[in-house]
């Protein structure tokens, strides 16, 4: 559970929030832990079981967590392209986007999707623990900004996995579940509209579905009635990190840039109204440490703040760090100084306190565990 620790809060003054799903979660028996001002199902059986549910049949993960923003018409759509680094109109309905909304100076304060689910309307869906700080943002960008926030309104599942789409079969019957990635659609389900969008965090086919927090439990249990295996944040982790998908609060941050995390590519220059523009497009060839994909050469695993030396000179800090359930060895992000990185090359990784605790790492091109379904790209949670 160390993977956590940074979005966790042990005390707080203010009392932890809980998603639509709470009570089904405690009713299998789920692990439970606060992460990101949320009290969250970790895991119910353990991580590896639901992990490898995921990679070879189906899970179900409460998403419900993630922020919801709403935005329709012209003004929503002038709000989000000052907000986000999309070029919103070249989102087509019934697509899914991938982006940032940046600080002045060009860090990331958060890494979003955003759903086009019809003509003038979109869902932007944000980090849980980033949520407030987007409208704060906002009301920056604009003193009275025109959205909707749904986050509590409504509830948000992922079902994952190479089973995917023989699970939904049976829970919504003749529904044409699109077959590329990022695409969105709106339909019914038992009388109960929805947005289902064929995206995800775990490289696998799969789906992500919001409903109204009232009826988010019936479609619950009847994904688990049809085959899916419920999973926690845990395996959520495990998932992404095997795909080398980043994470705000430990690959993502307002001190890093999209440069040096590897998505420049979701910074879209044909919009030319985002906040940060040209200071993150004046940060693209800064010669700053870059994100890397570290693979153990034999036993250890490496965690978030283990030290990365090259011939004892210290030159990166891991940013997270598991052990893979597919690959049966430790894998691991950091950012390593720019001249340092080359893949191929070796690292010692270490821990902080213990001179001693050392770990041969190599560094690899991500994905560390290739699927053998649809790799679809979301943000984190």
């Amino acid at each position: 559970m160390r993977f956590l620790m940074r979005n966790m809060v042990t005390t707080s003054p203010v009392p932890l929030l809980r998603t639509p799903l709470f009570n089904r979660h405690l009713a299998l028996g789920a692990r439970m832990a606060p992460f990101a001002g949320f009290e969250m199902p970790i895991m119910y059986r353990s991580i590896a079981e639901e992990h490898n549910a995921v990679r070879h049949g189906c899970g179900i993960f409460d998403v419900s967590h993630m922020g919801r923003l709403r935005f329709s018409g012209t003004a929503g759509h002038e709000l989000l392209e000052r907000l986000t680094t999309i070029h919103v109109a070249s989102v087509g309905a019934g697509t899914a986007r991938y982006g940032f909304i940046l600080t002045d100076s060009g860090g990331i304060l958060d890494d979003v999707i955003l759903f086009a689910t019809r003509a003038a309307e979109w869902v932007l869906v944000v980090n849980a623990g980033n949520r407030r700080s987007v409208v704060e943002h906002m009301g920056k960008l604009e003193p009275h900004p025109r959205f909707f926030d749904d986050t509590e309104s409504t509830g948000m599942v992922a079902v994952q996995g190479p089973a995917t789409r023989a699970v939904l079969r049976q829970v919504m019957r003749g529904l044409p579940v699109p077959d590329r990635a990022n695409r969105v659609i709106e339909t019914d389900w038992n009388g109960t509209p929805v947005v289902l969008s064929t995206t995800g965090y775990t490289g696998e086919d799969g789906v992500e579905i919001i409903a109204a927090s009232g009826r988010i439990e019936a479609l619950w249990d009847s994904v688990i009635e049809a085959g899916a295996v419920p999973a926690g944040l845990g395996a959520r982790d495990t998932l992404r990190l095997e795909m080398g998908y980043p994470l705000h609060g430990h690959e993502l941050s307002k001190e890093t840039d999209p440069w040096q995390a590897g998505l420049g590519w979701a910074v879209d220059r044909r919009n030319e109204k985002f906040t940060g523009r040209s200071a993150v497009l004046a940060r693209e060839n800064d010669k700053t440490p870059r994100l890397v994909a570290l693979k153990a050469a034999g036993r250890g695993i490496p965690r978030a703040g283990n030290l990365v030396e090259d011939h004892g000179i210290v030159v990166g800090e891991v940013t997270s760090g598991t052990f893979s359930p597919s690959l049966q060895q430790g894998i691991a992000l950091a950012y390593v100084g720019f001249g340092a990185a080359s893949p191929g090359k070796q690292f010692s990784v270490r821990d902080r306190e213990s001179e001693s605790r050392r770990i041969t790492m190599e560094q690899v091109l991500a994905p560390f565990y290739r699927t053998g379904t649809r790799r679809s790209a979301r943000n984190a949670s």
